[in-house]
């Protein structure tokens, strides 16, 4: 993507409409790290990716209870 800035921005707002429990919150922030990590911000991308491990393990026995 041409404009990670934007793109950041835009996957922020749609983390914020969505519900604490979407399935999609775990996605969003695994593309946060990658952008972050794009922009050589390592720090910030480990801190994305730290969230969404601990978001897909939290909501993981949801999503398997629901099949």
């Amino acid at each position: 993507m041409g404009y990670p800035d934007l793109a950041e921005k835009y996957f922020i707002r749609l983390l914020n409409q969505l519900p604490p429990n979407d399935h999609l919150r775990g996605d969003l922030y695994e593309d946060l790290a990658k952008l972050a990590a794009q922009a050589k911000d390592y720090d910030k991308s480990l801190q994305w990716r730290k969230k969404a491990l601990k978001f897909k393990n939290e909501h993981s026995s949801e999503s398997s209870t629901n099949i």
